[in-house]
Parts: structure tokens; sequence; C-alpha cells
């Protein structure tokens, strides 16, 4: 039995190498099924490591989703208003996505 829970704190790139043995792995569709990684990179989504993951069944947390998580209790804490988190699930999207 393997863990259930992998992170990566990994910069861009740096898990690249990890990425064939991950496919090799994607040859059982469910080898991941119960697994989770939880990849914190943003920037480029998704990473290589993060579609090998998938590939392979498991699940993925992106980084983008961890920052959002942060943001808006930090948001709360200097303004002292509970800012809309769907308003900025939708920023951080749309930034995302126009890099």
């Amino acid at each position: 039995a393997g863990a259930q829970l992998a992170v990566s704190t990994l910069p861009a790139g740096a898990a690249d190498a990890l990425v064939p043995a991950l496919r090799r792995v994607a040859g059982s569709r469910s080898a991941l099924e119960q697994a989770t990684l939880l990849d914190v990179v943003y920037d480029p989504w998704p990473t290589a490591l993060a579609a090998a993951w998938q590939e392979a069944g498991g699940v993925v947390a992106p980084g983008w989703l961890m920052l959002l998580h942060q943001a808006v209790p930090q948001v709360r804490l200097m303004t002292g208003h509970l800012p809309d988190a769907q308003v900025m699930r939708r920023a951080v999207l749309q930034a995302l996505s126009a890099r």
C-alpha cells in the first residue's frame, strides 16, 4: 500500500524527471486511483508531473487552488472583510489563462 497523498513543492520543471516513471505506471489506469497529488506550482499549469499523475489515475489538487485558499483568509486579516472566494477564483483563473 502506497501513500494516499503526495505533495510536490518543487519549482516548475524540477519534477519532470519523475514523469517517465509515472507514465510507465499509467499503463495500469488504476495505479494511483486513490492517491492525490498537491502540486504547488500554478504557472505553468498543468505541470508535466500533474498531467502524468492524472494519466496514471490519480487526483490532482492544483497550486492555484492552494494560492486561492491562502489568499482568502489573508485578505480578511488585512482588510477585516471576508472576500468573495468565487470572484477571487475567477480572477486567478483569468490571470493564469492570460499568461
